[in-house]
Parts: structure tokens; sequence; C-alpha cells
């Protein structure tokens, strides 16, 4: 799909996270629809599955955004725009995409900023979710980067309602988040983590 809201260099930083996300794990998941399953799957309802190309258009992306009042980072969309995937569970959940539900997790996450006002009021954009349970990850629209990168912020859902709680920044950009994930995935591999 050609993308023409994204930049060449955040199109291929992304295309490289995936290829080291997909050449570095076991791409094994419950539910993977038929285009994406390779093979079949066990009883338990596992199977491969291999990435496809995005079926989210950069129209469904800018809807998204006018519903929402905020716009994503141009990195985060080159994300969503670049292939589907499942099983992207890091240090943060990434939304999965898979084909037949390419926003499915995103919407459920953005729900929040319909539902909470903590969210609007602080102008921050749930994308994932913390991997130990805290809360929604969230890009701060508030302190956008001059590339329109935005801190990650996050958020404690049993922290929202104390006077002055405005979540903590883990990474000065969703650039950094990728570049940490990327770094572990082939530390990992490579037998340097655990």
């Amino acid at each position: 799909m050609k993308t023409f809201l994204i930049a060449e260099k955040d199109r291929q930083r992304i295309a490289r996270f995936v290829d080291v996300f997909v050449s570095t794990t076991a791409s094994v998941a419950v539910g993977v629809p038929d285009d994406m399953r390779v093979g079949v799957a066990n009883s338990g309802g596992w199977a491969t599955w291999k990435p496809v190309s995005s079926r989210i258009s950069e129209p469904q992306l800018e809807a998204l955004e006018a519903q929402i009042h905020m716009a994503f980072p141009p990195l985060f969309k080159a994300l969503l725009l670049d292939r589907c995937l499942l099983m992207t569970d890091f240090v943060v959940r990434l939304p999965r995409t898979p084909s037949d539900a390419p926003l499915r997790e995103l919407r459920r996450s953005l729900r929040l900023v319909e539902d909470d006002s903590y969210f609007s009021t602080h102008g921050y954009l749930p994308f994932g979710d913390d991997s130990n349970d805290a809360g929604p990850v969230c890009f701060d629209t508030t302190r956008r980067l001059p590339d329109g990168d935005c801190p990650i912020v996050v958020v404690d859902h049993e922290r929202i309602g104390e006077p002055g709680y405005a979540g903590t920044v883990e990474w000065p950009s969703f650039a950094a988040l990728i570049d940490e994930i990327e770094e572990e995935l082939k530390a990992y591999h490579e037998g340097r983590l655990a």
C-alpha cells in the first residue's frame, strides 16, 4: 500500500522493526485469520502465523483521528500501515492488527478517550497497555516533538482519581520505545538476555 502521509524514513524504520520482530520471535497465536495462518491450527486453536500487508488505509486513520480529535505520531501510523501483526506483547502490548479486524484492539484502547475525561484532559492518546497490567500506554499529544512523535506515558488505572496524578513518562518518544523493543528482541534472540 502506498502511503502518502508517512515519511519514507518512518516507513523504512518500521519495516526494519517488523522484520526484526518476525525473524526473532516464534510466530504462533490463537485465532489466526485464514490469510495469516500457515498450516493448520492445533487442537487448542494455536497456529503459526505470517504477517500480511496491512488492511488499514490512510483514510481510515484520518477518520479515526477526526473522531478522537487527536493525531497519532507518524511512526505509529507507519506501524499500522505496514503489516498485519499478532502477538505484539513486548515491554508494552502494542495493538495486534489481525487482517480480519485490524483496528479492533486500537479502537478498544481509544474508547478510554470517550469514556474517561482524564485522557482527553491530559491530551493522552491511549494505544496499548503496560505489559505489567499497570494500565494504558498513551501518547502525550501535548508535548509533541518537532517530527510529530510524542512522549509515551504509562497511566496506572488505580491512580487516575488521585489529585495531580499525570502518569509516568516511560519513553521520550515512540521511536525510543521501538528502539528498546528491537534491541531486546535482538538481545534475546542472540542469547544476551535470559
